[in-house]
């Protein structure tokens, strides 16, 4: 928004590159550096005025060119969120393998396991992913539940919907260094 409170569809770089910060909280360095360079490749290429002026034009930044194609951003998000998708459910996948003897797991260790790996994740949202993982719906759920599945049907159940690792501890770890100037 603008000083007069209207909706521009820009925002400084500045107060972009910080809310990729926030947002993608897993990044390395490296990969924040390599989002940073796709943000300015694709904001150069298609305003370059507004770049220089040190806006960003994020309301362009997923669009689609006449063949379907998006910019070297929107490309690189996705492969990001393709990649820590695909880390979370390996994790999953290898601590669940190790954790049952028979390859088949209980709901007490699929809850276990994937607060192992995940330990910020709240409650309703461990319940969520470990009822789909079981292939039920949360309203049939309960940690009660005395059946077992093998950890591969597990995992592959987990995908059938939204999954994200929360990090609340690395995300509030990145908010106190921006704030003592160390993240710009």
């Amino acid at each position: 928004r603008s000083r007069h409170e209207e909706v521009t569809g820009k925002i400084s770089i500045f107060d972009t590159k910080l809310a990729m910060m926030e947002f993608f909280v897993n990044n390395s360095e490296e990969e924040n550096d390599l989002l940073y360079k796709a943000l300015e490749e694709s904001s150069k290429e298609k305003f370059p005025d507004q770049w220089a002026k040190g806006l960003v034009v994020y309301t362009s930044l997923f669009e689609e060119d006449e063949n379907y194609d998006q910019g070297p951003f929107a490309e690189l998000v996705r492969d990001l969120f393709l990649q820590r998708r695909m880390e979370y459910l390996e994790d999953i996948f290898l601590v669940l393998s190790e954790c049952s003897k028979d390859g088949m797991v209980r709901v007490d260790q699929a809850s276990k396991t994937v607060k192992a790996v995940d330990p910020d994740i709240n409650d309703d949202l461990l319940m969520e992913y470990v009822a789909r993982g079981f292939n039920m719906k949360l309203k049939d759920f309960s940690y009660m539940y005395e059946g077992t599945i093998s950890s591969f049907e597990f995992v592959e159940n987990l995908k059938k919907g939204g999954l994200s690792r929360v990090n609340a501890k690395k995300k509030g770890k990145l908010k106190e260094k921006w704030q003592r100037g160390n993240m710009l």
